[in-house]
């Protein structure tokens, strides 16, 4: 079980910030900047190339979804991805 999978299960203390049926939105524990979050599929994944092409592409949406709501909510120079 990853650290994300316990987050979201409540065994470990987190901040999720919202959801959909396949991702949720965590309030990143050591921010870069202000409004930094992590974007963390539900399905276990080792890698994020493990994903197929449309659940990437889903998660790139929603990705912007919430990005346009951190805009308007969170002043900030830039928005961006970061995928590791």
């Amino acid at each position: 079980m990853t650290l994300f999978t316990k987050i979201y299960n409540k065994e470990i203390p987190g901040y999720i910030l919202t959801e959909n049926k396949e991702f949720f939105v965590l309030l990143d524990k050591f921010p870069l900047q202000k409004g930094h979050v992590l974007i963390i599929p539900k399905q276990e994944i080792d890698n994020i190339l493990d994903m197929d092409d449309a659940q990437y592409q889903r998660m790139m949406t929603y990705a912007k979804e919430i990005a346009t709501k951190l805009r308007s909510a969170v002043e900030a120079k830039r928005i961006g991805f970061l995928i590791e």
